[in-house]
């Protein structure tokens, strides 16, 4: 993403955040997984400032779980420049000299050793008891075995396939055919080839980690240009700028 600060003053940031977005290229099956792709899956994102005359600095932020963001209807952190929102992980810097990686994306790598168990008949509709601190069933989430939803309809015919999760579970529509024991089996086997049953979504409550004071420093020391000033980042996350205008 690009911010073009015009009439800037030159003078360093009053704020600057980012935030992040995950996307799924095509629906995914048990047979077909589609990896999710998020926003600083490198790990780090690189922010410019440039005046467009050859004159820049660059501040590398560390982004260890990437950016992910999940598309939501209401509630989101962040809103695109098409009406989209999002629940986004952000990293937020301040003049005060106060930065902090806030992460509002949970993500777990299941292992088959989780309790799942058979709540439902008919079509395999399976709970874990493994702790989850998820948002209510309001939210979406992604998989990469399975659609994301933000809670499954009660019509039984309309659950296989889906995956949300909520209220400290995750519930998965699997197989009609298939048991509990049978389940975990073939998620073991997923784990253990390297290939995880995963899933990212909402979490309840927000994970605040504070930045280096190196991070922080960096930021302190961006200034923007006089005239016009290009801030752009390296991971095509949705940024917004705090700046100083030039005084009349």
């Amino acid at each position: 993403m690009t911010v073009e600060v015009a009439d800037a003053a030159e003078q360093p940031l009053n704020s600057l955040t980012l935030y992040g977005w995950s996307t799924q290229d095509g629906t995914p099956t048990p047979d077909n997984p589609i990896d999710i792709v998020s926003a600083a899956d490198s790990g780090e994102v690189a922010v410019t400032v440039a005046d467009g005359s050859g004159n820049s600095q660059t501040l590398i932020l560390a982004a260890a779980n990437g950016l992910p963001g999940i598309p939501v209807s209401s509630g989101g952190n962040y809103t695109d420049e098409n009406g989209q929102q999002w629940v986004a992980d952000e990293i937020v810097l301040n003049a005060d000299g106060t930065g902090v990686y806030r992460q509002n994306i949970g993500a777990i790598a299941f292992t088959g050793d989780e309790l799942w168990s058979t709540t439902y008949h008919i079509y395999m509709y399976v709970y874990t008891t493994k702790a989850i601190d998820a948002y209510d069933s309001g939210y979406p989430c992604f998989c990469n075995y399975f659609v994301g939803v933000s809670g499954i309809t009660s019509a039984l015919d309309e659950r296989l396939g889906k995956v949300y999760v909520a209220d400290n579970r995750c519930a998965i529509g699997y197989d009609a055919n298939a048991d509990a024991d049978n389940f975990a089996s073939w998620v073991a086997e997923k784990y253990e080839s390297g290939d995880p049953l995963k899933v990212w979504y909402p979490l309840a409550t927000p994970i605040e980690t504070t930045l280096t004071a190196d991070e922080i420093a960096a930021f302190l020391a961006l200034k923007t240009y006089s005239g016009t000033t290009t801030i752009t980042n390296d991971a095509d996350a949705y940024m917004d700028v705090g700046y100083k205008a030039k005084k009349e």
